[in-house]
């Protein structure tokens, strides 16, 4: 490796040796000598671009103790209130004006359905508000609920349930909302084999009632999806949408790999975004009008799995078959033509640079929080936040680095806020529609609202920043 690589990717930021500001500037340096050659050899995403962006976290309120071990989703805004999801634990708890209630505990077997049996790695993945008192959950079970619908199968072949473990059971419930913010009579609307890894689980409630619920690809790390998520009659890799009536399921997107949070990218809930975790080469975020997946003439394809060119794609990128529980695997083979006919391309993505690992979380939009940023996003682990400023439906975004200042404007970072191991970050909107991000293991929820950009050097040192941002990368693939 060259020295300046070197320097860049593994030197003072990874020493301490220097501040968030300084880090900029080397960001800008390191961005502008190493930008082009490498990424295209490599065939990985564009470098993270520096721009001074900053955004202010001030701490809002903790809802949980701090947790090495915790497993908490994005909290969602259902009846006014802010719900915050213990996943491993089935706790529900709504933030009230005098504290916090829990209005579900999946661990009380008082309040579990007939039949069910909570998985202990996570009872419950996510939930969403439907229309007057409906709210939905989508629970793990390690048995099949009394009354639930037969469940859809995995595929029968192919490294799924039997390398990772006993099949458990994702189940979508349908809760009424009693007016002190308890759910109960949980009605079972569908069900789902899965596995125990890369298991999805995001839900959006929709405008009529619906809901959309996107599934993983039930597979373990390094392989390429196999042909499951390209199949619309496999539940595997998709994005399904959900009567919320009648618990029909129909695939409206195929080719995601490990979806965790949907949300909208805009206040009229036309445009759906959501982020999709990557293997080893891309992290994504994408971007669809609701009325294009509702239109299910054509069903919209991201790409994960084997297609009938005998390709799978990650990001913009073909990438090969890989292998299970290999590290580095599957590798790119080759950049996929921009603008590919039949293929979804992402609204944003970002890769590795150098990391040992990554995982997206977010994103978050909020034209109340955010000026320039249009979508604020984030690496689970380290904490690192990025950001897109054009609109999803402006073609490919650039991807920015973006700093942080605490309440009295002095840098930080979300890791150090955090002060765990990984600082494991959830983006969400409060009832305002402001942004927010929970740290998972800290326990704590922070407000986010963009400031003013530090200045950047001058253009004659360039203003690319890729690689400065991963000095805290030290932990393991989520």
């Amino acid at each position: 490796m060259p020295r300046v690589y070197t320097l860049c990717a593994t030197g003072l930021v990874n020493q301490g040796q220097v501040q968030v500001r300084q880090v900029v500037w080397i960001g800008a340096v390191c961005g502008a000598l190493l930008a082009g050659g490498a990424n295209a050899a490599t065939f990985a995403p564009a470098p993270v671009q520096g721009s001074g962006l900053q955004v202010q976290a001030v701490e809002v309120l903790t809802p949980f103790a701090q947790d090495e071990g915790a497993n908490r989703a994005a909290p969602k805004v259902v009846g006014g209130q802010l719900h915050y999801i213990d996943q491993a634990t089935g706790q529900i708890i709504a933030q009230t004006g005098t504290g916090f209630q829990t209005v579900l505990d999946l661990g009380d077997a008082a309040q579990r359905p007939a039949g069910f049996t909570p998985d202990p790695r996570v009872a419950v993945l996510d939930m969403a508000e439907g229309q007057g008192s409906t709210v939905y959950v989508v629970t793990t079970s390690t048995a099949l609920p009394t009354g639930a619908p037969v469940a859809a199968a995995l595929p029968a072949t192919g490294d799924y349930a039997s390398a990772l473990g006993p099949l458990s059971y994702q189940v979508i419930y349908r809760y009424a909302r009693a007016p002190d913010g308890t759910l109960s009579n949980p009605v079972a609307l569908a069900s789902f084999e899965a596995g125990i890894d890369h298991s999805g689980g995001a839900l959006l409630g929709l405008p009529d009632g619906d809901v959309l619920f996107a599934t993983g690809d039930n597979l373990p790390f390094g392989l390429d999806g196999l042909a499951a998520p390209q199949d619309v009659t496999s539940h595997v890799g998709s994005i399904l949408h959900i009567d919320g009536t009648t618990g029909t399921a129909e695939v409206v997107a195929k080719g995601v790999r490990n979806v965790q949070r949907m949300t909208w990218a805009d206040a009229g809930r036309t445009t759906v975004a959501f982020s999709d975790l990557g293997g080893v080469v891309a992290e994504e975020v994408n971007t669809i009008p609701l009325a294009d997946l509702l239109d299910t003439t054509e069903v919209e394809n991201f790409g994960w799995g084997r297609n009938a060119d005998g390709n799978a794609r990650e990001g913009t990128f073909y990438i090969d078959t890989g292998a299970p529980f290999t590290s580095g695997a599957p590798a790119a083979l080759g950049a996929a033509p921009l603008g590919e006919l039949g293929f979804e391309q992402p609204y944003a993505e970002w890769g590795r640079e150098e990391a040992a690992s990554a995982a997206i979380s977010g994103p978050v939009f909020s034209p109340i929080s955010f000026d320039t940023i249009t979508a604020l996003f984030g690496d689970l682990g380290s904490g690192q936040l990025m950001a897109t400023k054009t609109v999803p439906d402006a073609g490919a975004a650039e991807v920015f680095g973006v700093n942080v200042v605490d309440a009295t404007g002095a840098a930080t970072s979300l890791f150090d806020l955090g002060g765990t191991l990984r600082a494991d970050i959830r983006f969400f909107n409060f009832p305002d529609m402001t942004a927010g991000v929970l740290l998972e293991r800290a326990g704590t929820a922070y407000r986010l609202t963009q400031v003013a950009s530090i200045p950047l050097p001058p253009a004659g040192l360039a203003m690319l920043a890729g690689l400065a941002w991963l000095g805290r990368r030290r932990f393991g693939r989520p």
